[in-house]
């Protein structure tokens, strides 16, 4: 926290599909001493295996989902730039990070847009690479699909 001079940092490490350690910290770092909005986002890292797709990080969904089915097929106003993003973009797409969309940090990292709002912000960022031609890792289309997980579930 000290070298990246950020006030807090949340961390789990995931093993064959459980948990086995997860940890949260904060430190007071202004005058005013508040803290973290509770669904503050934070920057993520993740270790994928980019020569599979595991299955989902997140939990099991009344109705499993079709990792190679169309993201508009769970999420109907889901709209990238690209208009055949739009269309042929899978849970296998967005999770392999292969959207074709660098990274974008700057559109949600320290903003109060909710899942929702960023979402619907995925039409106006400009990809930089074509769709499915590039790992490039992006935190927006894990972002995504956390986002459709809570409207399948009905939690989001």
């Amino acid at each position: 926290m000290k070298e990246w001079k950020v006030p807090g940092v949340a961390i789990a490490v995931v093993q064959d599909g459980k948990v086995i350690h997860a940890k949260a910290t904060a430190i007071a770092t202004s005058k005013t001493d508040f803290p973290s909005p509770p669904r503050r986002f934070f920057p993520s890292a993740r270790s994928p295996n980019r020569s599979r797709l595991s299955p989902s990080p997140f939990s099991r969904t009344k109705e499993e989902w079709n990792r190679d089915k169309p993201v508009r097929s769970y999420l109907p106003e889901f709209q990238m730039n690209d208009p055949v993003a739009s269309e042929q973009a899978t849970p296998r797409d967005l999770f392999s990070h292969r959207t074709g969309l660098p990274r974008h940090d700057l559109v949600w990292y320290s903003s109060d847009f909710s899942r929702e709002d960023l979402v619907g912000r995925l039409r106006e960022l400009k990809p930089n690479k074509g769709f499915r031609s590039a790992y490039q890792y992006n935190n927006l289309p894990i972002m995504t699909m956390g986002y459709v997980e809570g409207k399948l579930t009905g939690l989001g």
